[in-house]
């Protein structure tokens, strides 16, 4: 007869946090550990720091769920500057080249369909991809040339949600996007800025949807101290 393997303390199943804007999602984990008195914890995808909403963690025995839940699809509501790009291809990097095109959303809206359905995507030299064992932002940081692999991704949905031209030096693009588990937003917002001519990068970004949870479902960590 096989031996039960013993119970592991603390609090199993899913937890859909609403992450704020600042801590990372190993933050996030850290924290949500203390609380529940969990240490096996897993996640299905995380979130950079600038970005806020949907966090799905798996504790305890729920962790044989993370791969799954990491593999679903993602849909995010995106702010895009057309102010030019950055190091980072997002609000935290240095601009390394200024708008000398101005965008417009008619151009804009007319080169969506090129960035819709199945994509070839090059991840932001800024990412946590490894290059021979070193993660891609730590050689970025250290001045080297990266040049990472690009890999398939699918984004079944792109949608203009607003257009804002209150700094015409700096047009602001809204967005929703449903794409495949690994695409990177601020990726996207660097070569549509590459085609617009303008340069672009993502100012900020919401997860409200990942695989079959909504982030309306979700708790902000502070209500989730308050119940434990």
């Amino acid at each position: 007869m096989a031996r039960r393997r013993p119970s592991t303390p603390g609090i199993d199943g899913i937890l859909l946090v609403d992450k704020a804007n600042g801590p990372t999602s190993h933050d996030v984990v850290a924290k949500v550990r203390r609380i529940a008195g969990q240490p096996r914890i897993g996640h299905g995808g995380t979130l950079d720091p600038f970005a806020t909403g949907l966090l799905v963690l798996v504790l305890g025995r729920a962790t044989r769920l993370a791969a799954l839940h990491q593999g679903g699809a993602k849909r995010y509501e995106a702010t895009f500057s057309f102010g030019g790009a950055t190091t980072t291809d997002d609000l935290d990097g240095e601009l390394i080249r200024g708008a000398t095109t101005r965008a417009t959303r008619d151009q804009v809206e007319a080169l969506l369909p090129r960035f819709r359905g199945a994509l070839e995507q090059v991840p932001p030299s800024h990412s946590a991809k490894r290059t021979d064992g070193v993660r891609a932002y730590e050689r970025a940081r250290a001045g080297e040339v990266v040049n990472l692999a690009p890999r398939a991704v699918e984004i079944t949905r792109f949608e203009v949600t607003s257009w804002d031209e209150s700094h015409p030096e700096e047009p602001l693009m809204g967005a929703q996007l449903d794409v495949s588990s690994g695409t990177y937003i601020r990726a996207i917002a660097r070569d549509l800025g590459a085609a617009v001519g303008s340069g672009a990068h993502l100012v900020a970004l919401r997860r409200i949807g990942s695989g079959p949870f909504n982030v309306a479902q979700a708790h902000s960590m502070s209500a989730i101290a308050e119940a434990a």
